[in-house]
């Protein structure tokens, strides 16, 4: 098998989750209650996306992805974390906030990091790359204040991937 039909097969295995991940995150308020990927905590609605950053680097270097967040990791072990807020009275989409993660395995100790602002599909959303090696399951803490808030806001979820 060719690097590139390995890319390609990657591309077609993990591509469609993520891709379907952004496309509810761009719909406005959760109508299901919190699912995988998808909680509501107060106000605040945090849709989580988590892919290979290999996908990324199929990328033309002229795309943000080939840079952002300090440029692609090398190794396949890195995913791109990402995640979409929207305010759940409104739905509407959240562009302005400071966000960060704990990424680690269950009983591990976790990585923390910023996640950036990015535009993906034309809309805002926040992401970083994290070494995920093993397929988990990772404990993932999405940690947002929003200007408007006293208080930053805790979101918990739980992430195994093959």
């Amino acid at each position: 098998m060719t690097m590139g039909s390995r890319s390609y097969l990657c591309t077609r295995r993990f591509a469609l989750p993520v891709l379907a991940t952004l496309a509810v995150a761009s719909v406005g308020p959760a109508t299901a209650g919190d699912r995988d990927g998808d909680r509501t905590v107060g106000d605040l609605r945090v849709v989580l996306g988590v892919m290979p950053a290999a996908l990324l680097m199929d990328h033309p270097e002229q795309h943000e992805e080939a840079t952002m967040h300090g440029g692609l990791p090398a190794g396949s072990s890195y995913y791109h974390v990402l995640v979409a807020l929207f305010d759940r009275r409104t739905g509407a989409r959240i562009t302005v906030a400071n966000v960060h993660a704990s990424v680690g395995e269950v009983g591990f100790n976790p990585s923390l990091r910023d996640l950036k602002p990015m535009n993906a599909g034309g809309v805002v959303t926040f992401g970083n790359f994290f070494s995920m090696s093993d397929t988990g399951p990772y404990q993932i803490t999405v940690t947002v204040r929003v200007p408007q808030s006293t208080a930053p806001v805790d979101v918990k979820f739980v992430h195994s991937h093959q």
